[in-house]
């Protein structure tokens, strides 16, 4: 966090190892606890050894009570979040999906290397961390003037309830300059055009149907038209999403350099941390839909296809295939489910890689693909 200033050698605090990216905002540590005793029992057997259990992380058990007799509180009290206004937003770690909320201390880094050593320092003397923790999140948004990027990343810290700790993290990327002209912009623009072209060319098509007799319903019948209409469909849910996006990138944009300056005049003016990552979801889902998209048109070549007499066979070839794999897939997936609820059932009790159906699933399907040269060990090693 302390690197050299852009074009300088002078290293100053908000600035990575190599000049150009700068943190934007403060730093933020925040902190996710359990309340004592709920979703477990300590065994009668045990009560002169133990008096309170942890149970796993859950919105119900949740304890946002202060937990320090410090006079001061900064770190120790709870307060919420939800993603709203750049506060923080959910997070999916390896053992749960932790909220926005938590117990919330921010560290502005420009105030020096001191400043920051000694506020860690105070955690630690009140014992910050206990048997209640569940999750710790550092979470930062940085801004980097070589790609004109905007990032959020976030540390997760986990501990279990059986004191396992275990570390992840996530990070979004995206442009929030979304007046900039350049060439990823004149491929939208394209690609709007062949959009509206296969919206006029397929109102044509359903004008033609509707004037002839039973025309509807063979047009309904018809596999390509519903291909076509879902390819125009996702692309048209796509727009609407990019639109939401490219309206609130401005003004979310001048919130996050507001986040970053101090106004002089105003004594109570300070940094704040600015949470991206969930305008940046926004953009995920616009690029996934834009994908699906042009997924579903590409099969609009078999439809070419058949007016040419030798590819017209492969085309044939093809859809009886089609038929076998179709069923293969279907005999394959409950087989392959069933090793799943086996590797659950045998691992899950104590393998972090089996915890779950869905990390189970993953699992195998890293086993049977040996991660692609990957060196990894599924967890028995």
């Amino acid at each position: 966090m302390y690197g050299p200033a852009n074009s300088t050698t002078t290293h100053v605090p908000g600035y990575l190892r190599e000049g150009t990216t700068q943190l934007l905002g403060k730093l933020r540590f925040r902190q996710l606890r359990v309340k004592a005793n709920r979703g477990c029992t300590v065994s009668y057997l045990a009560k002169s050894l133990y008096d309170n259990c942890y149970a796993d992380f859950e919105n119900s058990r949740q304890d946002t009570n202060v937990f320090t007799l410090s006079s001061d509180t900064t770190g120790f009290t709870w307060s919420s979040g939800g993603g709203k206004n750049g506060q923080s937003t959910n997070l999916d770690g390896v053992w749960k999906t932790y909220p926005g909320d938590g117990f919330v201390i921010d560290f502005d880094y420009y105030q020096g290397r001191k400043y920051f050593l000694d506020g860690i320092q105070r955690l630690r003397l009140d014992n910050w961390l206990d048997l209640k923790t569940r999750a710790v999140v550092v979470e930062l948004t940085a801004y980097s003037a070589t790609n004109n990027l905007y990032l959020s990343t976030h540390f997760i810290l986990e501990q279990s309830s059986s004191g396992l700790w275990t570390t992840s993290s996530q990070t979004w990327t995206s442009k929030l300059d979304v007046s900039i002209v350049n060439y990823s912009f004149a491929i939208d623009i394209l690609l709007y055009v062949v959009t509206v072209w296969l919206v006029f060319s397929e109102i044509l098509q359903l004008a033609h149907h509707c004037s002839h007799q039973r025309g509807i319903k063979s047009y309904c019948c018809s596999f390509w038209s519903l291909q076509q209409n879902f390819s125009i469909f996702l692309f048209l849910l796509s727009i609407i999403t990019r639109s939401i996006y490219i309206n609130a990138s401005p003004d979310i944009l001048k919130a996050v350099w507001a986040a970053n300056t101090v106004d002089v005049n105003d004594p109570l003016s300070v940094r704040t941390y600015y949470d991206l990552t969930d305008h940046m979801r926004l953009m995920d889902v616009t690029t996934t839909l834009e994908a699906l998209s042009i997924l579903a048109s590409a099969f609009r070549i078999f439809q070419y296809m058949k007016r040419h007499s030798k590819m017209s066979q492969f085309t044939h070839v093809f859809v009886l295939a089609g038929t076998e794999i179709l069923f293969f897939s279907f005999m394959f997936a409950f087989t392959f489910f069933g090793f799943v609820l086996l590797g659950h059932n045998i691992y899950g009790s104590h393998l972090n890689e089996w915890s779950t159906i869905i990390k189970t699933f993953r699992t195998l399907i890293k086993m049977m693909v040996r991660c692609l040269g990957e060196r990894y060990f599924f967890g028995f090693f």
